[in-house]
């Protein structure tokens, strides 16, 4: 039997439009609102680390020209303060610049300052130095990390303040985040990750940046934070807060490929479908991660969705019959004619080829720089500082100034040793390591 529903919605698509004068960021159950007006937000996350400066203007015009009217990006501590309180915004690190670009298209920005990322980034973009500190716990109660968060938390504020960039100083972000799915991973912390949780609440608010503070994966999020969901589908999900309105901070576009495992690829349909079902459902801002694009600019629409992963459906709908494919969301902007079906975009396949990476096969406008690698000479013969008889945290030791720990033993062998007459072998009892073996010198 055909499992199906049909249900109405009535949103308002529009476009972002800017005046110099500020803008009043409010929400309630149903939706954020700007201006007195209820939105649906769609929106697309492009981190400025992850493209150059020169890129911007580029990829956030295509942004807006494929329907989208917000941006989203996270803010990476580790880049911008890699040495405690040296601090670098130049060049491909300019989140300011990277603002106003956004700004430039006449898009809103939603800032995700965290600054703990996750965004599969090193070390989920806390600086390295930070976890040396003595007495340091992470994400936590904990007076030593809560006054490092602190101080970045509010230097970016205060930078986006000088240049007016929040909307209601008459700039172009309309929320911002602190911290990043701690609802995940709070439980094991116990009164302390509440503690901390409430902290980051308090602490957001005191910073007064006039438009809404949202936490993702925090359900019951602390006030006057607002909730969001992450995940492959967000139709289903409901804030605990009843008057917090229905957001979708991350719609995973794609997934990170595990190691040795298969090339993840989800469907541009499926996306489609989850999409059209959220605001379907209610949802009032959906952001994918990362961008692709869907566009409508129709004021009112109607959806007829069926929720069979295996058997297609015919709708009689106002006197008029639909046939709406297994797994889908006919959208019908007047409620009357099919405009759009999320089994049907026209969607490009791609086939993945891999290849070796020749230099001829590279475009000439690439231009490539790498970080050398400082290794002393002393430390690589065997004459360093450290003796440990055991497999150590490499963030203790390198401090992020390389991705490489050497270890390195040696092993004194008589001449007269039987076991120089047969092969010797060098067992290590650990995984994810690569071994470089040396020819035995041997001695007396």
């Amino acid at each position: 039997m055909n499992r199906f529903n049909i249900l109405f919605s009535s949103l308002i698509f529009s476009f972002a439009l800017f005046l110099s004068n500020a803008l009043n960021v409010t929400h309630d159950s149903r939706s954020i609102i700007i201006d007195g007006n209820h939105r649906i937000i769609l929106s697309g996350s492009i981190h400025y680390l992850r493209s150059t400066a020169q890129m911007w203007p580029d990829l956030i015009r295509k942004a807006k020209e494929g329907g989208l009217d917000a941006v989203e990006t996270y803010v990476f501590w580790n880049a911008h303060e890699p040495t405690r309180r040296q601090y670098d915004f130049s060049g491909n690190l300019d989140l300011i610049r990277f603002l106003k670009t956004i700004q430039d298209q006449g898009l809103y920005a939603i800032l995700r300052i965290g600054p703990y990322t996750c965004a599969e980034w090193n070390y989920g973009g806390f600086p390295v130095w930070l976890h040396n500190m003595p007495g340091v716990s992470l994400r936590t109660k904990n007076d030593v990390f809560m006054n490092e968060m602190k101080n970045f938390t509010t230097l970016i504020v205060d930078m986006v303040k000088k240049e007016k960039l929040f909307a209601s100083q008459g700039g172009n972000i309309i929320l911002a985040q602190v911290e990043n799915e701690y609802g995940n991973v709070m439980d094991p912390y116990g009164d302390d990750g509440k503690s901390y949780i409430n902290w980051c609440a308090q602490m957001a608010n005191s910073l007064d940046i006039g438009v809404p503070w949202i936490m993702c994966q925090q359900a019951a999020a602390p006030k006057p934070m607002l909730e969001t969901c992450n995940g492959w589908y967000c139709d289903e999900y409901k804030p605990k807060d009843p008057n917090t309105p229905k957001m979708w901070t991350e719609n995973w576009t794609g997934w990170f490929k595990s190691w040795g495992g298969a090339d993840p690829l989800r469907t541009a349909e499926d996306l489609s479908y989850s999409v059209a079902r959220f605001f379907q459902k209610g949802g009032t801002l959906q952001n994918y991660y990362m961008v692709t694009i869907y566009q409508t600019k129709e004021k009112s629409s109607c959806f007829l969705s069926n929720t069979n992963t295996k058997t297609d459906a015919n709708v009689d709908f106002g006197g008029i019959s639909y046939f709406v494919p297994a797994w889908s969301i006919s959208i019908l902007p007047d409620c009357r004619e099919e405009a759009y079906n999320t089994a049907k975009v026209s969607a490009q396949t791609s086939l993945m080829v891999k290849k070796l990476n020749k230099a001829e096969d590279e475009p000439s406008s690439l231009k490539w720089t790498w970080r050398p690698e400082l290794i002393e000479s002393a430390s690589v013969q065997g004459r360093g500082d450290v003796s440990i008889n055991k497999i150590v945290d490499q963030k203790d030791m390198a401090n992020d100034a390389s991705d490489y720990l050497w270890y390195m033993t040696s092993i004194d062998v008589a001449k007269d040793d039987p076991m120089l007459n047969g092969t010797v072998t060098l067992r290590v009892n650990d995984t994810g390591h690569v071994l470089n073996g040396q020819n035995m010198v041997t001695t007396m």
